[in-house]
């Protein structure tokens, strides 16, 4: 099933039977049928009705809730599952400084294996982009990754998302200035389609963990604050590159997303136009469910289903959490 995206501004959403109606001015711009949607996201200034919310969550459908300038306000969802074991399993282990220590190790392996691979099989066809030069000092990053923990991790997986960013900036085409990251607010096109993207991702992940009866809420890498979805976080990591990133560098070079496709705003900084956003909803989508070209028949959304089931199935017995590797052969083959 796919998601729902709502961006026209102004508009009233409804239910009528068995389908999600969008109404402007009392006319009907958009009619869809709930048994063909999974999420529902809305940006800005949207209005719901108390009956559609109820029948949403009765349908286990969350409902996302966008600012104008893409930060995530937050979600409507049904109450937790019934799986208070696996949750209080969880609580236990986010206490248990030896277990996330290795997890934490694991994440930033994997995101920097993944970056890496990325940029790696970029340069084969663009060798501008220069990503072979970093590949003793990421390889030295890797082999201090079992010797650290806490702080020493932390500074271990920035200096390598610099030196990552550094080398993506390259791979943009003239018009698209990439120098390196900026959010809240994004400060140009790039970062505002990485912040969006982002956003989107963690949006999906929290959900997928929550079906799976975890706690987003309580990760095992990322700090905890209030409103952190730090567990969305900790698994987000292992797709960032290979998903966002590799959607925004695609997007750009295949002309789908221009420089004039978006504004600034003084309090909002560098953000999508209307139609613009539309677009990149489309093959945001698009991009999500589209097949992998694996064996068998997957998707990005399969991927994420899966790492959900190995994080619960490591919560539960508390062993080792398998992720997400993008390797040669199977993206998925991760036990090594």
């Amino acid at each position: 099933m796919a998601s729902l995206y709502i961006c026209e501004q102004g508009v009233k959403v409804t239910r009528d039977g068995g389908r999600i109606v969008v109404k402007k001015h009392d006319d009907v711009i958009q009619s869809i049928r709930v048994n063909t949607v999974d999420r529902v996201i809305a940006l800005g200034n949207i209005q719901f009705t108390a009956q559609c919310v109820a029948y949403l969550l009765a349908e286990d459908i969350p409902v996302s809730l966008l600012s104008c300038s893409n930060r995530l306000k937050g979600t409507v969802r049904p109450p937790f599952g019934k799986n208070n074991l696996r949750r209080m399993a969880q609580y236990r282990l986010s206490d248990n400084n030896e277990w996330c220590t290795e997890f934490a190790r694991t994440i930033v392996r994997m995101k920097i294996h993944n970056s890496f691979e990325y940029l790696t099989r970029y340069e084969r066809h663009h060798a501008e982009c220069g990503a072979s030069e970093c590949k003793a000092t990421i390889s030295a990053l890797r082999d201090k990754i079992p010797l650290v923990s806490g702080n020493g991790l932390l500074g271990i997986e920035g200096y390598a998302s610099r030196l990552y960013y550094f080398v993506l900036g390259k791979m943009f085409p003239e018009g698209f200035t990439f120098e390196k990251r900026t959010r809240r607010p994004p400060l140009d096109p790039v970062n505002a389609m990485l912040s969006l993207g982002y956003t989107l991702l963690c949006g999906e992940i929290g959900s997928v963990l929550e079906a799976h009866g975890l706690d987003p809420g309580i990760g095992f890498y990322h700090t905890l604050s209030y409103g952190k979805p730090s567990l969305a976080l900790d698994i987000m990591e292992e797709f960032r590159s290979v998903v966002i990133d590799r959607l925004t560098v695609y997007l750009v070079k295949q002309k789908c997303i221009k420089p004039d496709d978006f504004e600034m705003k003084a309090d909002a900084g560098c953000r999508f136009l209307p139609d613009p956003l539309k677009r990149y909803y489309h093959e945001y989508e698009k991009w999500m469910t589209r097949d992998l070209g694996f064996r068998y028949a997957a998707t990005w959304r399969d991927l994420i289903m899966r790492q959900a089931e190995r994080i619960a199935r490591a919560v539960d017995n508390g062993s080792v959490y398998y992720p997400l590797v993008y390797g040669e052969k199977d993206v998925c083959c991760s036990e090594l």
